[in-house]
């Protein structure tokens, strides 16, 4: 089977395949967690998992897997090497009339002033350029939720972590399927 990989200006522009319908996003979110847990294990990090079952949006499968597979390849890259015990967490979870899709790493996280900028098109920080990639993929995991009528947040902590640090990607979905 072929996997076509989306720019995001292709996304953005409307010219992405976009059949939308009932996905199973829990099913997504444990393939895509068991998908990189070896991944995770060979970078000598731990990958937790905090998915809540039975949960389902309207929205297109293949667009949603990639854009969580990007944010927990980043969360793979920026982990690695952080220090203490290294951890990647996935979680999935109803919060109030959302749905949100959550990738949280324990890596040195993005400074305030920067946030902004990481979802823009081919920007790295300084600080990732030894790492591999061209700077899409916050870019295109925006895209596809501005698609999903979502949206995208990035928060400077990581839930469980003393000492804060790290960086919290959020795919939140206003359309959740009952």
């Amino acid at each position: 089977i072929a996997t076509q990989v989306l720019v995001p200006t292709m996304v953005e522009a409307g010219q992405a395949p976009a059949e939308m319908s009932a996905i199973d996003i829990s099913g997504i979110a444990h393939d895509s967690a068991e998908l990189y847990d070896p991944v995770a294990e060979d970078a000598g990090l731990r990958l937790v998992t905090e998915i809540a079952d039975g949960i389902e949006i309207k929205g297109n499968r293949e667009l949603v897997g990639q854009a969580l597979g990007n944010l927990i390849d980043n969360a793979v890259k920026y982990a690695e090497g952080s220090g203490g015990e290294a951890e990647i967490r996935v979680s999935l979870a109803r919060q109030g009339g959302d749905v949100v899709l959550s990738v949280a790493d324990s890596g040195p996280g993005v400074p305030d002033e920067k946030r902004e900028d990481v979802v823009k098109r081919f920007v790295r920080l300084d600080a990732s350029r030894s790492k591999p990639g061209t700077g899409l993929g916050l870019s295109l995991v925006g895209a596809v939720m501005e698609m999903h009528q979502g949206r995208l947040e990035l928060d400077a902590t990581h839930p469980g972590r003393e000492n804060n640090r790290g960086l919290t990607v959020r795919m939140v979905s206003p359309t959740p399927v009952d």
